[in-house]
């Protein structure tokens, strides 16, 4: 039982801590990118760059050619529907089964570039950064279960919907973004951020301070890194209060006489000793790992 608790301690340990590791490898991928003020300024900063540059640059989303989405009637440069269906279908006994799926109605998008009072830079892959989905604006709209049917494929025993749910999420003409990727200059004048060949493409709201975002996230990769070298010393203090009374015991039966009768169960219990010491060891050792990858890697 104790083991078990202890390897239970000792997994979220590590899993907490590479989730704060995970955290601190984004911050120090935002501190390697170089900040942008102006789209005029990141024009002259590439003129004469060979290698791949990651900035973070501000500005609003445009495009030549938006989309005007038919349910919420605003343009943007990026928009889906889907519906959310709550089913039934038969069981074998007759009963009927509930499921759940998630499906595309519809979907658009167009060319879109970020913008400033200075210039333009053009987006390319932008449904594959991190961020982007948190940036849509979702809208809800009603439509038939009749018409969902039409489009929905029944699987076996399907019998009606008994829920639906349509949205349509927008990614809006003229909202406010932060962008990190790898920027590129064209022969034609052309500027242009896309995902890295090494790193993250992010997308984050509003003209946001790539330093405060920093500051976050190294604020809570800290706290992930303290809590699970508390998890770490919780669980050796659990396992050390089950093994330490047996390895007590076993050295006192070491130094205790025994008569002829008793010696066959002692060599049994020296047996068990031996196992709750190497038990401990083990324990003592999984433990030194966890706190030396730790510190090691703070």
């Amino acid at each position: 039982m104790f083991e078990f608790v202890f390897l239970c301690l000792g997994s979220a340990a590590a899993v907490i801590y590479l989730g704060g590791y995970e955290i601190k490898r984004k911050a120090e991928y935002l501190k390697s990118a170089t900040r942008v003020k102006d789209l005029r300024g990141l024009s002259e900063l590439l003129e004469n760059k060979t290698k791949p540059l990651v900035v973070a640059i501000s500005g609003r989303v445009g495009s030549s050619r938006p989309l005007k989405c038919e349910h919420s009637g605003i343009w943007g440069v990026f928009m889906e529907e889907k519906a959310k269906l709550v089913f039934g279908t038969r069981s074998l006994h007759g009963g009927l089964m509930r499921h759940s799926a998630e499906f595309l109605l519809k979907h658009k998008e167009v060319p879109w570039f970020l913008e400033d009072s200075t210039g333009r830079i053009n987006v390319v892959g932008a449904r594959f950064a991190e961020g982007f989905y948190d940036n849509l604006k979702e809208f809800v709209f009603v439509e038939p279960a009749s018409e969902l049917i039409k489009k929905f494929v029944k699987p076996e025993g399907f019998v009606k919907i008994l829920e639906h749910n349509c949205f349509e999420r927008v990614h809006e003409l003229g909202k406010p973004l932060t962008i990190v990727g790898e920027a590129v200059k064209y022969s034609n004048g052309a500027l242009v951020i896309k995902r890295p060949t090494d790193g993250s493409f992010m997308f984050f709201d509003g003209y946001s301070s790539v330093d405060k975002m920093i500051s976050l996230l190294e604020s809570q990769s800290q706290a992930l890194v303290y809590f699970s070298i508390a998890l770490t010393a919780v669980g050796t203090l659990v396992y050390a209060s089950y093994v330490m009374p047996l390895i007590k015991k076993s050295w006192f039966l070491d130094k205790s006489d025994t008569t002829a009768g008793q010696r066959a169960e002692t060599e049994t219990k020296h047996n068990s000793m031996g196992k709750a010491q190497s038990n401990y060891a083990f324990g003592l050792c999984f433990t030194c790992m966890i706190l030396i990858l730790l510190l090691d890697t703070k």
